[in-house]
């Protein structure tokens, strides 16, 4: 297929116009995917004995720590043996996606934070943290 042009051998109008056209869509398809990167979850409906917990990029219902049944909301108090890593891990901020740094990114923060590796064994030693009783809501 023979291009079409211009006397001195540049490309026609038409072609140009083409070629722009490519470099729009190209350029706004990219600035959409960079924008979606920090969308941040809305946080979920929970049930009344859960709490809503965001993390980088998801959300979800945890059941709330408790001590007695009447912390629960009408649900009951199950207490367990688990092993806790304690840890410091990176966090959005609460509220809406800020950018102090002008980064292009939501800024986050270090915080410490328990996390849950599984039941103790019987005998109680853990291969990852250390074994502590802990209670949980439950329906």
């Amino acid at each position: 297929m023979k291009r079409e042009r211009d006397r001195l051998g540049y490309p026609s109008v038409m072609g140009l116009r083409v070629i722009f056209a490519a470099a729009l869509v190209l350029a706004v398809g990219t600035l959409a995917t960079s924008a979606l990167a920090d969308v941040i979850d809305p946080v979920p409906s929970c049930a009344p004995w859960e709490s809503a917990q965001r993390g980088h990029g998801s959300s979800a219902c945890v059941p709330r720590a408790c001590v007695r049944d009447g912390q629960c909301s009408g649900a009951h108090c199950e207490t367990r043996r688990v092993c806790v890593v304690h840890e410091e891990v990176w966090v959005s901020r609460p509220g809406p996606c800020r950018d102090l740094d002008h980064d292009g990114e939501c800024d986050r923060t270090r915080a410490m934070q328990d996390r849950e590796a599984g039941l103790c064994p019987t005998r109680g030693h853990c291969a990852e943290g250390s074994c502590q009783t802990r209670g949980t809501c439950h329906e």
